[in-house]
């Protein structure tokens, strides 16, 4: 093969594996949306226990499986979502709304099967916020749409409870290093 056949193809496939997604915000907001009516259906069993009931397999909903629901990468579905501009309002309200719908629902699904531990610390502390939403609902029902005034309260409050939590690990983390330099002089008094 010469160089400028070779150079043709590799040119051809490059493009085709860049070309940009055609996909709408409404596709995404759809696709999101009916993911979040899923795994909030009664139905939905995510959680397999064997015999004994101890939990052998878990497919419990994500942003991957989402982000896959519309043909997405993770990445890219977060960057569609939560594009904001400069003065920090998002690009797309109803996206970054039904973003943040589903988010609730993830994490509440997770807080419902018990496995709050096994969130990462920014699900988690999203945890809060669902399970607050859980009190206020009716069941597991989540309402499709929240006011974004509601949001930002509901935000503004886990921002404290997330501030809180730091605080209290520097407490916490202080509080061991002093153990530490405790254990130490003890140790160079008994060396003594």
């Amino acid at each position: 093969m010469n160089k400028r056949a070779s150079k043709t193809k590799s040119s051809k496939i490059k493009g085709a594996v860049g070309a940009p997604l055609k996909i709408t915000d409404q596709e995404i907001q759809d696709a999101l949306m009916l993911y979040r009516e899923e795994i909030l259906s009664p139905n939905a069993r995510f959680v397999q226990a064997n015999k004994i009931g101890n939990a052998v397999s878990f497919t419990m909903p994500t942003f991957e499986r989402a982000a896959l629901r519309c043909g997405l990468t993770r990445q890219y579905l977060y960057e569609r979502c939560c594009a904001k501009h400069e003065d920090g309002s998002p690009k797309n309200a109803e996206l970054s709304d039904s973003y943040k719908v589903l988010k609730t629902a993830i994490s509440m699904v997770w807080l419902e099967a018990g496995l709050c531990k096994a969130l990462n610390p920014a699900m988690a502390m999203f945890a809060l916020y669902a399970n607050k939403m859980y009190e206020e609902g009716n069941g597991m029902q989540v309402p499709a749409q929240i006011e974004q005034s509601h949001l930002k309260a509901q935000q503004e409050e886990l921002d404290s409870a997330y501030e809180e939590i730091l605080a209290d690990l520097r407490v916490e983390k202080e509080a061991m290093r002093q153990r530490r330099l405790a254990m130490y002089d003890q140790s160079g008094v008994i060396d003594a």
